[in-house]
């Protein structure tokens, strides 16, 4: 599937949601279990070679899969957990180091929109929560109401899975349960709007041109 295709297909499931928000969440008690972290088309990886800076940055996951990068673009990087993926950029690191020491730390992009002082979209890493990915746009504002915030969460491709959280309890999820790939958080006014959605479908679509520049 590529760029263009991809960004209608997204949106369309973007549409059936904003259609559904509201009405079919569920609020998020326990954390979901995904099963291993992987990065996405979309996503970038940051990339530290010791003592070759020549081969370290911060590079971007492309359409296909790969790692938008001229040394690693043979390395499949989307859907691969991550330890293999550190020892598939060893192996790759090989032909020009002899013994190379590699750290990899994927960047999840993630949506969050609404309510916040800063929306759009952010590179974070895996440790980082639900919570802690809506201070990254600043938090909730003061006419927000962020114990109704929900989460979109992609599961198999598609935008399956909608759950409500609760940012002003500790003993919610939200504290714990950490960023996925492509998750989408939107944060209501007191009175929600159509207007959020908008801006959600907005920031989305930046994500998708990012791919497709990466798969040029």
């Amino acid at each position: 599937m590529n760029g263009r295709r991809s960004l209608k297909f997204l949106l369309a499931q973007i549409a059936f949601g904003a259609a559904a928000c509201g009405s079919s969440s569920v609020p998020l008690d326990v954390v979901p279990d995904m099963g291993p972290v992987t990065l996405s088309p979309g996503d970038s990886i940051r990339i530290l070679v010791w003592r070759y800076e020549e081969f370290s940055g911060q590079f971007g996951i492309g359409a296909d899969g790969s790692i938008a990068h001229p040394l690693y673009r043979e390395v499949k990087a989307s859907e691969v957990p991550l330890t293999g993926l550190e020892a598939a950029i060893s192996t790759a690191l090989r032909a020009f180091i002899d013994q190379p020491t590699v750290v990899v730390e994927p960047l999840f992009v993630v949506v969050v929109v609404g309510d916040v002082v800063s929306p759009g979209t952010y590179a974070l890493p895996p440790p980082t929560t639900l919570v802690q990915a809506v201070a990254a746009a600043g938090g909730p504002s003061l006419d927000s109401k962020p114990s109704s915030t929900k989460l979109l969460r992609n599961e198999s491709g598609r935008v399956t899975a909608e759950y409500e959280i609760d940012l002003t309890d500790p003993a919610n999820a939200a504290f714990r349960s950490t960023i996925r790939s492509g998750d989408q958080l939107i944060v209501p006014a007191k009175t929600f709007t159509t207007g959020l959605w908008i801006a959600l479908i907005g920031a989305v679509a930046a994500v998708l041109l990012v791919v497709e520049r990466f798969s040029d």
